[in-house]
């Protein structure tokens, strides 16, 4: 089928990860053609969160009691209280669909080392896995760090996945490492938060997803010239390691429950490396309106279920377009 005019370019600048322009270059234009369709929504968005979130808050519930978690700083939150609300269910969910899809070949098309064993349908199943998310402690720590209400991604990232790392089906274990098992930096929107939860304890022998602070990861993205025209997406050990310490890199590790609040854009991250013990976590992405990629365009945005006696809050963030 022959495609629009428009989503021909944005096919052409979004292949091979942005690569004709720099990434750098197609993230701005990307940014300014949403802005024309969705700034509205944007500024919106800004002006709730200045002038009503503690209101939106109030109204919403959903923990809204919950005990404050922190804030972002240098671009990533830890939180090891186990207090969010929702947290304990979710965990327990998680193992259900654990119990009825984890260990399995993943399909041909798939990496062989992450699979998303999460289905939409699952969304409707366990009211957990958008409560958890949508919770009022939640949404505080994101709207803080990006500056106006979220919108929980419809594309990609994926707003939500429950993945399953593991060597046990990769061809490629042992061997060097690819995609994004190598550092590299999400373009699909910048500021953007991800939160991740593990549903199982996790050691360094499950393949931990590891990152760089804001700090270092700034350091590094001038050294290596990061984002420009014929720089390379993923970026090896040898390469990184050479500008910056090892040592300043951060392995995410703990017990089940355990929650980490991340800019993906902004702080260097790889994971699912050696995952001799399988490695089961919730991915959380938000964003806004106006995202630094063609996704939208070029993708069958996600739709999540809403009701009417859904809070203005709740709309906001699982529909781009809703008006509070």
């Amino acid at each position: 089928m022959k495609l629009h005019p428009i989503k021909s370019i944005a096919a052409r600048l979004s292949k091979d990860d942005m690569e004709l322009l720099g990434i750098n270059r197609t993230m701005r234009l990307a940014k300014k053609f949403n802005h024309l369709r969705y700034g509205r929504s944007h500024r919106e968005r800004q002006e709730s969160y200045r002038h009503q979130f503690e209101k939106l808050l109030a109204e919403h519930g959903n923990g809204s009691q919950g005990a404050p978690v922190g804030k972002m700083e240098d671009g990533w939150l830890l939180d090891t209280s186990f207090s969010l609300p929702f947290l304990d269910q979710l965990i327990a969910d998680g193992e259900v669909v654990i119990a009825e899809r984890g260990g399995r070949p993943p399909t041909p098309t798939g990496k062989p080392f992450i699979i998303d064993i999460a289905k939409h349908a699952d969304l409707d199943r366990f009211d957990s896995f958008l409560s958890f998310a949508l919770s009022a402690p939640m949404l505080r720590v994101v709207s803080d760090y990006l500056g106006f209400v979220p919108v929980l991604s419809t594309t990609m990232p994926p707003g939500l996945r429950l993945t399953e790392s593991s060597s046990k089906y990769d061809p490629g274990r042992g061997g060097a490492y690819r995609e994004s098992q190598l550092y590299h930096l999400d373009h699909h929107d910048s500021p953007l938060v991800y939160v991740i939860v593990l549903l199982r304890d996790v050691t360094e022998n499950s393949g931990p997803f590891t990152f760089l602070p804001v700090s270092a990861s700034n350091r590094a993205a001038a050294a290596l010239n990061y984002r420009e025209r014929n720089a390379p997406y993923r970026i090896a050990d040898q390469q990184m390691y050479s500008v910056i310490d090892r040592k300043e890199a951060i392995p995410f590790t703990g017990p089940k429950g355990s929650v980490l609040f991340l800019d993906s854009s902004r702080c260097f991250h790889y994971g699912s490396r050696d995952a001799a013990i399988p490695r089961y976590q919730m991915m959380y992405a938000f964003v806004s309106p106006c995202r630094t990629d063609f996704s939208e365009l070029l993708m069958k945005p996600r739709v999540y279920t809403r009701s009417a006696a859904d809070s203005r809050l709740r709309q906001m963030v699982l529909t781009k377009s809703y008006r509070a």
